[in-house]
């Protein structure tokens, strides 16, 4: 979508700490912009009512070191989105016609998508469908959709380095335009485990990036480097005096330095408007308020800013407040006469209401984020024997099933974990 004139943003809002941080906060959809783009986004890839209710069904996924209980298989939650494409989509080969012809079975070769300049969105599904067989050996079968749309400009080049899916890793590359003229890029990867050590081989292959790897900015102390969302698999077996074998899966999935990379654009937001509106204030005066605003914020995220966003409001309002008490009486040093009111004002706008100017930031500088604030992680996972204890949110015959996005896991990883039980 280079070049292109943008027609809607990203559901991406966040002044609102997790609005930003997590795609599926509810307080996230105050905005009508985003939340039409949003549900264009579900519509596309078939999740009506999954996303909605991501932050509720995360509450289920234990979070580090949370006790668990096993999920009933009559979970009422949203069905998954799995589907077969090819029974709902007439496959056509519209966007490479003038360079090629589609393969007979209506799939692009990956090597044709080099022509190509395909621009691909944040509106992706991330399937990861794990078996582990009793042996200690296992396979993980992967499959990322990712929907072409025109709010987001990101290259095909840019994509492929933020989610790492390049064939170097194994991927291949199929493309899809259905009925609607939507176009679909389907990469899939077969990762096989030979035995229970490999599965630490695992570790770092769920990846996206917060930025290109071309982009050596930074927001605060933060480096674009440094932000990267990650997975750690850990499988053990066990056998006691009775002939069992007890096998137990974990895959923890988490940000690093999201979080801190989203405080900080409040942060320098705030620090660029007291230069503004106070001019004669020295730098380390700011710095000491800016301070009290970032300190105030992280106490709020570790209150539940980054929870459901019930408390959102009163949270933000209290980081005000508390940066008011502290900050007017620095201003009155050089400004006697400033009210606390108007102090607040200059608060507010940098806490609160800063929306469009942080959808900008991602679109434009963190566009991984922007991803991943519009994706969906399915989990599939089929364990040996007999299931006696998971935090899955559902199951399919034996299957085990999480539904998650990635921004769940910016404050707090999200862990997915599961026992099961053969022999005796």
């Amino acid at each position: 979508m280079d070049g292109r004139r943008r027609r809607r943003r990203h559901a991406v809002s966040l002044p609102r700490a997790k609005r930003v941080v997590s795609d599926a906060t509810k307080g996230l959809r105050r905005n009508e912009r985003l939340r039409t783009t949003r549900r264009a986004c579900d519509e596309i890839m078939g999740l009506p009512e999954r996303k909605a209710k991501t932050m509720n069904r995360n509450r289920g996924v234990r979070a580090a070191g949370a006790a668990t209980s096993t999920r009933a298989a009559t979970n009422t939650r949203a069905a998954t989105s799995t589907r077969a494409l090819t029974n709902t989509r007439a496959v056509t080969n519209t966007l490479v016609a003038a360079n090629t012809r589609a393969t007979a079975n209506g799939f692009i070769p990956a090597v044709l998508l080099l022509v190509a300049v395909a621009a691909l969105s944040g509106c992706m599904e991330y399937t990861l469908d794990t078996t582990l067989n009793p042996d200690g050996s296992g396979v993980r079968e992967e499959l990322m959709e990712a929907v072409e749309q025109e709010e987001l400009d990101i290259s095909s080049g840019e994509f492929r380095s933020i989610m790492h899916v390049g064939e170097d890793r194994g991927w291949s590359h199929e493309v899809e335009v259905d009925q609607s003229g939507d176009t679909h890029h389907l990469f899939r990867r077969v990762i096989p485990v030979t035995n229970l050590a490999s599965w630490s081989g695992l570790n770092d292959e769920v990846r996206i990036d917060g930025a290109p790897a071309s982009r050596t900015d930074s927001v605060g102390y933060v480096s674009f480097g440094d932000i990267r969302f990650r997975n750690r698999v850990d499988v053990r077996r066990a056998a006691d005096s009775d002939g069992n074998t007890t096998f137990t899966y974990r895959e923890r999935f988490r940000w690093e330095k999201a979080a801190d990379a989203l405080v900080e654009f409040f942060m320098t937001d705030l620090e660029e408007r007291l230069t503004q509106r106070y001019p004669d204030l020295p730098p380390q005066d700011r710095g000491e308020i800016v301070g009290f605003a970032r300190a105030h914020f992280w106490t709020a995220v570790d209150q539940g800013l980054f929870g459901d966003g019930a408390e959102e409001d009163r949270l933000l309002a209290r980081i005000v407040d508390r940066t008011a008490e502290k900050g007017i009486e620095i201003v009155r040093v050089r400004y006697p006469r400033e009210d606390v009111g108007d102090f607040r004002d200059v608060l507010t706008p940098s806490l609160m209401e800063n929306d469009e100017a942080l959808i900008t930031f991602l679109e434009e500088e963190l566009k991984g984020l922007a991803v991943a604030l519009n994706s969906e992680i399915v989990f599939r996972l089929s364990m040996p024997g007999r299931v006696t204890d998971s935090n899955a949110h559902k199951r399919e015959g034996t299957t085990l099933v999480w539904e998650f996005g990635p921004m769940d896991a910016v404050h707090t990883p999200v862990e997915i974990y599961a026992e099961s039980v053969m022999g005796g």
